[in-house]
């Protein structure tokens, strides 16, 4: 420590308690501020990141059922974008898995019409549960193949984290 002379009495130099308890409690307040924030941005990203790769999975099947490499009718279904357990996954009739990507956690996927969800609880509450939608060789939705029932008015997959409003991706 340094010893610091003023008007002939000596002092210590730093800082005292008060000083900082003070400058913790500051610090802890920032802290309990941003917590909230961090979540949500967080959340945010989770919900972008299932976003684009349920975007990129329903335009890479389509393009694969368009190629049609097995030569099958057109009512087969071609290409499947499937969900399952944290995973999305493209198999591909006759070929199997041709592509698949991890899911963020606490990530929930909905099908949806045309129009929104009104409300992060209307999210919450729905029961249409996206597992699957199935291509055919013209890059068509089937909405009854095999293990894989998708109506045709069901166009969109909603994506949903917590508290966060969802974000759409069009099945085409």
């Amino acid at each position: 420590m340094v010893r610091l002379r003023f008007a002939g009495k000596c002092r210590e130099g730093g800082f005292s308690l008060i000083e900082l308890m003070t400058t913790i409690a500051i610090m802890a307040f920032l802290a309990l501020l941003g917590a909230p924030l961090t979540r949500d941005w967080v959340d945010g990203t989770k919900q972008m990141q299932a976003r684009n790769a349920l975007l990129e999975g329903v335009g890479y099947a389509r393009a694969l059922a368009l190629r049609n490499p097995l030569h099958l009718a057109d009512d087969a279904p071609i290409a499947l974008l499937r969900v399952s357990r944290g995973r999305a996954h493209i198999d591909l009739t006759g070929v199997g898995t041709a592509w698949q990507t991890d899911l963020p956690s606490s990530v929930n996927l909905k099908t949806a019409g045309k129009a929104d969800f009104g409300s992060v609880d209307a999210f919450a509450s729905s029961s249409d549960v996206f597992s699957c939608v199935a291509f055919n060789s013209r890059g068509v939705r089937l909405p009854a193949a095999t293990d894989c029932l998708l109506p045709l008015t069901e166009e969109r997959i909603a994506i949903g984290v917590r508290s966060k409003e969802p974000l759409y991706v069009e099945i085409l």
